[in-house]
């Protein structure tokens, strides 16, 4: 069992935050439940070497069927997953923020809310990782594989981080930094600003910001559960709780507590590993 985020190498870390290893295996013909996936600041490569799953989304009735090698775009909605066998793996490669479109050249627009089969895109290359972590002795070498196959993406494209990378970088630390305050940091004007983060994110910076919030408070809730929600709120700069609250109707079509419940009952509580996952890692999320 595996539910850990670990961080890429010196020389990756221009274009990858952190790789993420989820593991469960179930025993008997009961399949775990399903857990619901808020949207996050991040796009990622997701790679299934023995089991996938099936994603639902709120806003569409047709679920999509988890290619082996899976590009995720920034997700403005929440959707649903449901793993579909006993042994479930997925390694993801979470991007930088703008780390994907630099990699890859796509507009990251055309990938927001949505996911793309990796293959077509990048080749037999993902074939070959995927049969590597199939085989892999243990998690530790699986890293050592998805570092050796972004390593391959880099030295092709060879595309260097640019002012809006640090001007995202900036805003996933403090969300209430302004418009005007992050186009200097890029050395770029507000409109150039938002242009390259809905070219290059998918989002505007103030959307993305929003993400960002989202998330810490959550994260945050998972490692503080004692913390009343105002305490959370506040934290996180939120005005007042009904802020927060609405961000959570928003992304998640739940209140704060109703949200809170769900993942609860999330397939990482079932197998006992979600407490000490929420304290090891303090990297990304889950």
């Amino acid at each position: 069992m595996q539910l850990k985020n670990y961080l890429p190498s010196p020389a990756l870390r221009a274009y990858v935050q952190f790789f993420r290893i989820v593991h469960f295996t179930f025993s008997g013909a009961r399949l775990p439940p399903a857990k619901l996936f808020p949207p996050r600041p991040q796009q990622y490569l997701a790679f299934y070497p023995f089991d996938r799953e099936l994603i639902h989304f709120h806003n569409n009735p047709e679920p999509l069927s988890a290619q082996p090698a899976m590009f995720s775009g920034q997700q403005l909605f929440a959707n649903t997953r449901h793993i579909l066998g006993n042994n479930f793996l997925t390694l993801h490669i979470v991007f930088t923020p703008a780390g994907l479109h630099r990699l890859t050249g796509i507009s990251a627009y055309e990938l927001t809310n949505r996911f793309m089969d990796a293959e077509s895109l990048l080749g037999t290359a993902t074939r070959q990782l995927n049969e590597q972590l199939f085989h892999a002795r243990d998690y530790q070498q699986m890293i050592q594989y998805a570092e050796v196959f972004m390593q391959g993406l880099i030295n092709r494209r060879n595309a260097r981080p640019q002012g809006l990378d640090q001007a995202a970088h900036l805003l996933l630390q403090d969300q209430q930094l302004s418009l005007s305050k992050l186009a200097q940091a890029a050395c770029l004007s507000p409109r150039q600003l938002q242009r390259q983060f809905r070219e290059r994110i998918g989002l505007s910076p103030k959307q993305f910001a929003r993400a960002a919030r989202f998330e810490k408070s959550f994260m945050l809730k998972l490692r503080h559960p004692d913390r009343s929600w105002t305490e959370i709120a506040y934290e996180c700069q939120y005005s007042h709780y009904q802020h927060l609250a609405l961000d959570y109707q928003a992304f998640t079509g739940l209140s704060p507590t109703a949200y809170e419940a769900l993942d609860n009952q999330s397939p990482e509580r079932l197998v006992g590993i979600a407490e000490q996952s929420y304290r090891e890692n303090r990297i990304g999320a889950f």
